[in-house]
């Protein structure tokens, strides 16, 4: 994977999410839109009074000696000299361009006569989707600006957690705002089925922080929404999940060619066959990004402690570290994470990550 993919998903990666602290809203999205229809194209914008004329060099002197002669000027600059040919700019009223044009196409050597065109940055347009004045945490770490570079498009990220909403199966369903074409086959380690399905929330939630779909006029966005999650289940609904489960999610994960290894989770503890675990993947290449803590400690948190691992503290609005969230030597960066005690951006709703997800160990529901 690309540098700019790793960037990029390392920074969407270490979003911490708090379900069980969480605000909550069932939210009634709108009529999903209409298919994509083509549509016209975009009007050209042309330079008022200007021609771009290719012209022999040795015939040049010529076409500045008759321009005058039809109210035109010849500028050529001090670049525009390429081997044997000249690029020529022609000046002539604005609105007599086409009059203009007629003239130099007269002349001896000239290869080309042409508008000159306005070019503009590409840039990606602030999305339509409802509720993403409300992702401060979009904002914070500047989404819009890290989309000219790369949406996460080619990159796999594995979300090693409680199942992601992600099919229709029994009584399963995908979240409005997650589309088909974002999922790879996944793994439940519990069960051991590719059926890795969320019966709690939080593993939903993260996926959407990482690739919720985006400029589809529906709920929020993701930072990285053109990027694959690969969904692993390895917690149950209740939250919790054994360490060898943990491990055949990341064995699982680095032999299918995840990136990226997102885990919102962690222990108090290490042992052997975590860190085991986490060094295989970290030698094929993955990056494994995890959770510091949710437990306020100095300590940090397993896996994340691992030297092969990414250590995430959170942060609230205000840039200050989350009351709840672990802190230490050991920490590599800190991220949004929020704190639903406060409005520190006083938009009205508790500084949450908000996000599209099942209802609290209800699957069969979901909002925002």
């Amino acid at each position: 994977m690309s540098p700019r993919y790793r960037v990029l998903l390392f920074v969407v990666a270490v979003f911490l999410t708090v379900i069980g602290g969480g605000w909550w809203v069932l939210h009634q999205a709108p009529a999903a839109p209409p298919p994509d229809t083509p549509t016209a194209a975009e009007p050209a914008e042309s330079v008022p009074g200007e021609l771009l004329v290719e012209i022999h060099a040795d015939r040049v002197a010529q076409l500045e000696a008759d321009a005058p002669h039809w109210g035109g000027h010849v500028v050529i600059g001090p670049w525009s000299r390429m081997d044997d040919e000249v690029m020529a700019r022609v000046l002539v009223a604005p609105g007599q361009e086409d009059t203009a044009a007629a003239q130099v196409r007269r002349e001896a050597g000239v290869d080309s006569v042409e508008r000159d065109y306005i070019a503009h940055a590409y840039a990606i347009k602030k999305p339509d989707d409802p509720l993403y004045p409300y992702q401060w945490n979009m904002r914070k770490v500047g989404a819009e600006e890290a989309w000219r570079g790369s949406t996460g498009q080619g990159a796999v990220v594995a979300v090693i957690d409680t199942g992601v909403a992600y099919e229709n199966y029994k009584q399963f369903h995908r979240v409005e705002d997650m589309k088909a074409e974002t999922f790879v086959p996944g793994f439940n380690a519990i069960n051991g089925t590719e059926h890795a399905n969320d019966d709690h929330a939080h593993g939903t939630h993260v996926a959407g922080t990482i690739a919720e779909a985006t400029h589809n006029g529906i709920g929020a966005v993701g930072l990285s929404p053109d990027a694959k999650i690969m969904p692993i289940k390895v917690l149950s609904g209740s939250g919790a999940g054994s360490y060898g489960a943990i491990c055949d999610g990341i064995r699982f994960a680095a032999d299918h060619h995840a990136n990226v290894i997102n885990m919102s989770l962690g222990g108090p503890m290490g042992t052997m066959a975590l860190k085991d675990a986490c060094r295989y993947a970290y030698r094929k290449g993955v990056t494994i990004v995890c959770a510091a803590g949710n437990s306020g400690s100095t300590n940090t948190g397993y896996p994340a402690k691992y030297d092969v691992c990414l250590a995430v503290s959170s942060i609230r609005d205000d840039n200050t570290l989350a009351w709840y969230s672990n802190r230490g030597s050991r920490i590599d960066i800190a991220a949004p994470g929020g704190d639903t005690r406060v409005d520190q951006n006083n938009d009205g709703y508790p500084d949450g990550i908000l996000q599209n997800t099942i209802a609290v160990q209800d699957p069969t529901k979901e909002g925002y």
